[in-house]
């Protein structure tokens, strides 16, 4: 007999109990019954296994899942220098201090949770004196704490004081791993979503949550089927996507389509050597790591300041896309404060489509070779919400960035974006402009789409622009929104392409990736003790 997690195929079994009686009548027996739909760790010959009737997907749940630390490498972990925790002082002396950059944003994630699923928390980290952190699941029986730095260097850049973007979010501790490198079974991995997503079951079901996962796994179907039902559960799962010179679909969660997939770029906005990139096909590819279509959104992942496990008062500079994941999780924090509305579905794609388009993200080709502008996409700025009053005015009092209108195709629509009365000199960008099928009256803020025109190969399809004004205080406002256009149910724009209209040359450019930025920084001290 094994242990093996079966999810029955609910094309084939009507409810949970024609699920069960399939396995039982094989002969397996019911072990425990998943949170997760049709969700099952069963106790089974391989025989009783291939027997049971309408199996979606199967592992041994003892074996090895293959998870990989998006931080531990090479380019991974790098502390500012050893001497600042091996020549620390109990009696409060000062021994070393450096400064770094703090995010103030006016958003902070109050009341809002984020799970995080790494190797647990060490708590007493003073960015976390005023944090709250639950623990809610370890592998390891009743141990929560961290021994390899990883989960606390991710908490840090989530919920701390100083470095973290949504300070006043609560996080779960999801305890998988306790370890830099080794093993861990893919019953782990289910158990750790099962308690997720029986968390959220448990308390308000509308209320959206984060579920931050910066590791990845070879690609596993009942992971990513897990991690997809996770997020049509109304979970925002924000994931790395990995470092490990690989196609990023030979990965899971890196690879789920629905999530967000974060990658990782330097101060220059080009993105990391490292990280997962989508490839355009060319002669070169032995020269860049994981590409894949599935990377959703870039930031900073190079050099992040964020707070070791080795001490209370220890910080030091890490890199990876598990710094980029940790980023975009605690913005994902602010966002639902600001939108507490927006779906899981509807929070990724403002995401990926809000901000400023600064021109376009650069690849590091290979060693030696920097600064190379592939043409890969348009990158975009997410501006998150930010302290000071000219900073926080959004351009419509109405719309926050995405979408502003869903129509049909061959039809005519308009919509009154509801400009901020305060802003002026209000104008398209002319980098990112109107396709030639709509128009916008400044002075009534109204956009009006007359889709009769549009190559039918576009539809469906998701089409950006960008609309700026400035403040009395000389700030730019600057938001991206978006017009869905389908051929006859709204559904179809779900997994429909976006598009930017490239006037200089007169054509539809597809949008596939962005970058990712909070506005608001202010420089502190830090002392190290």
């Amino acid at each position: 007999m094994a242990n093996y997690i079966v999810e029955m195929d609910g094309g084939v079994h009507a409810d949970a109990s024609a699920a069960q009686t399939a396995i039982t009548s094989a002969g397996a027996s019911i072990t425990t019954t998943f949170s997760l739909s049709l969700t099952y760790l069963i106790s089974a010959t391989a025989e009783q296994l291939a027997a049971i009737s309408g199996v979606k997907y199967s592992e041994d749940a003892d074996a090895d899942s293959g998870l990989g630390l998006q931080n531990f490498s090479t380019h991974h972990f790098r502390y500012l220098d050893n001497r600042y925790y091996n020549t620390a002082n109990i009696d409060g002396n000062v021994t070393e201090s450096y400064s770094f950059s703090s995010w103030e944003p006016k958003f902070s994630g109050n009341g809002k949770t984020v799970y995080l699923v790494d190797s647990g928390i060490n708590a007493g980290h003073v960015e976390f004196a005023n944090a709250t952190i639950n623990n809610l699941h370890s592998a390891y029986g009743s141990t929560y704490t961290d021994s390899t730095g990883h989960g606390t260097s991710m908490a840090g850049l989530i919920a701390g004081e100083n470095i973290g973007l949504a300070r006043d979010c609560t996080i779960k501790n999801v305890k998988l791993f306790d370890q830099a490198s080794g093993n861990i079974s893919v019953g782990n991995v289910i158990n750790a979503l099962d308690a997720v997503l029986s968390d959220h079951n448990g308390s308000n079901v509308a209320d959206v949550k984060v579920m931050c996962a910066p590791w990845t796994t070879a690609q596993n179907n009942l992971i990513d089927s897990k991690i997809g039902e996770l997020n049509s559960a109304n979970i925002v799962v924000v994931a790395a996507a990995g470092n490990s010179n690989d196609d990023v679909a030979n990965y899971s969660p890196a690879g789920v389509a629905d999530i967000i997939t974060v990658g990782a770029h330097d101060n220059e906005f080009k993105i990391s050597n490292f990280t997962n990139t989508a490839w355009d096909g060319g002669s070169d590819t032995t020269s860049f790591p994981n590409y894949g279509a599935a990377v959703d959104i870039f930031t900073i992942g190079e050099n992040v300041t964020t707070c070791s496990h080795l001490s209370s008062v220890i910080y030091g500079r890490a890199t990876g896309t598990s710094m980029s994941t940790a980023l975009v999780a605690g913005g994902v924090a602010q966002y639902i404060e600001k939108h507490p509305g927006k779906s899981s579905n509807e929070i990724k794609e403002t995401l990926i489509s809000e901000g400023s388009t600064r021109g376009k993200l650069r690849l590091t080709l290979g060693t030696g070779t920097t600064g190379a502008n592939l043409d890969l996409m348009n990158e975009s700025v997410l501006q998150l919400d930010a302290g000071g009053s000219d900073e926080t005015i959004n351009f419509s009092n109405t719309f926050p960035s995405g979408r502003i209108l869903n129509m049909q195709s061959g039809t005519t629509a308009n919509v009154n974006l509801d400009i901020n009365s305060t802003l002026s000199n209000i104008h398209i960008l002319p980098f990112s402009p109107l396709a030639p099928w709509m128009s916008f009256d400044a002075n009534t803020g109204i956009i009006t789409a007359d889709t009769s025109s549009l190559d039918a190969n576009l539809s469906p399809g998701v089409f950006i622009f960008g609309i700026r004004g400035k403040t009395a205080s000389e700030y730019v406002v600057v938001e991206e929104f978006s017009i869905g256009v389908y051929d006859s149910a709204e559904s179809e724009l779900t997994s429909s392409s976006q598009y930017y209209y490239d006037a200089d040359n007169t054509e539809y450019d597809e949008a596939e990736f962005v970058t990712y930025s909070v506005a608001g920084r202010r420089n502190i001290g830090v002392t190290i003790k």
